[in-house]
């Protein structure tokens, strides 16, 4: 599955916030914020994202 980093439209002209979409253009639910870091160009980028798990749309399953 590929994903998508891009930013989500708001009304009013002002740049949204980034947030993961999936290939058909779908934003993934639940997510709270982006962050993004590079420290050096051989360093490969680290994205975190922070979803709010809420047992609805974001579930934990384990190995049961």
């Amino acid at each position: 599955m590929k994903l998508i980093l891009k930013r989500v439209a708001r009304n009013g002209g002002a740049p949204g916030p980034f947030a993961l979409h999936s290939e058909d253009g779908q934003p993934l639910p639940c997510q709270t914020s982006t962050s993004m870091e590079s420290r050096s160009s051989d360093q490969p980028v680290k994205l975190i994202v922070i979803f709010n798990v809420d047992g609805d749309q974001i579930t934990v399953e384990g190995d049961a």
